[in-house]
């Protein structure tokens, strides 16, 4: 099913969730369901709680409904390398490769561009490859350069509200997580980054204006593990909108919830994560023990099986959204990327998401095509690119929904 028609308006009642789609964006409003309250149990053992949602997820079997297609001849993209949901419906494309070099394009919910918002360069609301987008919480937009202390904050309608120079420290640190409050937080290393050793890190807390107002820095200790030097290879992930910290650990399905006020939730579900291929686990070992080198930490073997996930993310409708490993395929040589030494990652994953609500319960997994590539998300509104039989790559909107039961 693709739908391309101007407004979508579709309406599914039910006491387990009651959701609205208008354009491209999606609500959805939890109603009580006796069933969904059964099927997620919780149990609080001192300052911990822990979640159980049902295997996989409240929600159970979810596929994607694709509601927007936008290919690369309607409007002449480039290279896209990043994308997001912006507010009232839009979505802000990145391409770094224009006609009038890296640009900014604004589209409405039909996809059609409505505007080209600053410019490529080094001065004032100007930018350049490779970049971020984010919106933040009060609608504004955010770019953030990725190797440099450069952002560029951007009104709803694409005016430029402030361009940002931010401390050194954050020059490398492009992931970010906006706050509840139209700041956001960096990842920041505290120390200097040498080639004999990974300094400690955390996150800085901007406002909307690009001052700091406080730290995150990760928990002292892992579950029963104490954290090296505040940090630990490979296992802290991020922080949420609301500046905890989230992470996975070696074992069964949990992702574990490090609230500012000591509380800790673990979300689990059921299950373990897949096992390393033989290849696999070799080459993943050399990356280990290059990484282990660069921390100051002994080596140690890689565990029988993957981390629960690869990569943390949190949206705008309060969803914690997990990449889920699954079985590896080696990258060809020629794909690979260059220059990383030990530390190339040789084996590529499909694209599997768990999207968890607010309260830690798990609410549905989710496939992604092979040949897509996730770029945002929202609520159940999926953004990303995907490459047809040609190799031409388009820009796609899903929706998630249940799966038809007969």
């Amino acid at each position: 099913m693709r739908v391309s028609s101007g407004v979508i308006a579709q309406f599914r009642l039910s006491c387990a969730t009651r959701w609205v789609v208008l354009g491209v964006v999606l609500s959805a409003v939890n109603c009580s369901s006796r069933a969904d309250n059964m099927s997620v149990s919780r149990r609080t053992v001192g300052d911990t709680t822990f979640v159980a949602s049902p295997d996989g997820g409240v929600l159970g079997p979810m596929r994607l409904v694709e509601i927007l297609r936008v290919n690369s001849k309607q409007l002449s993209f480039g290279r896209v390398d990043a994308a997001a949901f912006g507010p009232d419906g839009s979505l802000w494309v990145f391409d770094a490769a224009s006609e009038v070099g890296a640009a900014i394009l604004v589209l409405d919910s039909l996809g059609v561009q409505r505007a080209m918002v600053g410019r490529e360069g080094a001065g004032p609301g100007e930018y350049r490859a490779p970049l971020r987008i984010f919106k933040l919480a009060d609608g504004s937009m955010l770019a953030k350069e990725m190797s440099t202390t450069r952002a560029v904050r951007f009104s709803a309608t694409g005016q430029v509200l402030r361009t940002l120079t931010l401390p050194p420290k954050v020059a490398t640190g492009w992931v970010v997580t906006p706050d509840t409050s139209a700041g956001w937080y960096i990842t920041v290393s505290f120390e200097d980054n040498r080639a004999e050793r990974i300094g400690r890190f955390g996150w800085l807390h901007f406002d909307r204006n690009g001052n700091v107002v406080d730290t995150v820095h990760p928990p002292s200790h892992l579950l029963t593990e104490p954290t090296p030097d505040g940090i630990a290879p490979g296992r802290i992930r991020t922080v949420g909108r609301d500046g905890a910290v989230l992470t996975t650990v070696p074992g069964p399905n949990r992702l574990v919830r490090y609230a500012r006020d000591g509380m800790v939730q673990i979300m689990e579900w059921p299950g373990q994560p897949p096992a390393y291929a033989d290849e696999e686990r070799a080459d993943m070992q050399v990356a280990e023990d290059e990484m282990s080198r660069l921390l100051g930490s002994g080596k140690r073997s890689l565990p029988e099986r993957k981390q629960p996930s690869n990569r943390i993310l949190t949206d705008d409708q309060g969803f914690i959204w997990l990449q889920l490993p699954t079985t590896g395929v080696r990258i060809p040589d020629h794909e690979l990327q260059k220059g990383q030494g030990l530390l190339t990652i040789k084996w590529r994953e499909s694209d599997r998401w768990a999207a968890f609500a607010a309260d830690g319960s798990l609410q549905f997994i989710v496939q992604l095509p092979d040949s897509a590539r996730l770029l945002d998300r929202s609520g159940r509104a999926l953004l990303g690119m995907i490459a047809d039989s040609s190799g031409e790559e388009h820009l796609v909107v899903w929706r998630v929904e249940p799966v038809a039961i007969p």
